[in-house]
């Protein structure tokens, strides 16, 4: 039985997550980024089409599935298109945008408000901040990690 074992740090911070790049501005994505994906799309929540991408691929890779623009319908069809590419594209007009760690893996956050907006929300009262989860999940017999795994955090 898998028990998968988690190790979280939560840090409040602003702006990019150290150690991350976003997708935009990788010249040339390697490794599981550049592989071919082929892929048809019909009616599909942004939050499906992303993870199928990701699977695909093989992809390290995380996501809030219940994150407010997750659940928007796509329709879209990748012919042996790079990873990268294909995510490119589902995130396009989106508030999404792809953060590549070091390691490789794909975080789909949120893009930041631009400063306008953020002025906005904070006379309008909104007073949240944006947190980074950092860990990994492995199975506690064989301290593997477990690939595609999701965290969830509840209230959030």
């Amino acid at each position: 039985m898998l028990r998968p074992i988690l190790a979280l740090v939560i840090a409040m911070q602003s702006g990019l997550p150290a150690g991350f790049t976003p997708l935009e501005s990788l010249d040339a994505p390697a490794g599981a980024l550049a592989a071919p994906v082929t892929l048809a799309l019909q009616g599909a929540s942004l939050a499906d089409a992303l993870t199928q991408v990701a699977q695909r691929a093989k992809l390290a890779f995380v996501l809030d599935r219940t994150a407010r623009g997750m659940e928007r319908t796509v329709t879209a069809r990748f012919d042996a298109v790079p990873a990268a590419t294909a995510l490119r594209r589902l995130l396009e007009g989106t508030d999404f945008r792809a953060l590549v760690g070091a390691d490789g893996q794909v975080v789909i956050a949120r893009r930041s408000p631009a400063p306008e907006d953020a002025r906005t929300a904070s006379a309008a009262g909104d007073t949240s901040a944006t947190a980074r989860i950092r860990g990994q999940v492995t199975d506690s017999a064989t301290h593997r990690p477990v690939t595609l795994a999701e965290v969830r955090l509840r209230g959030t």
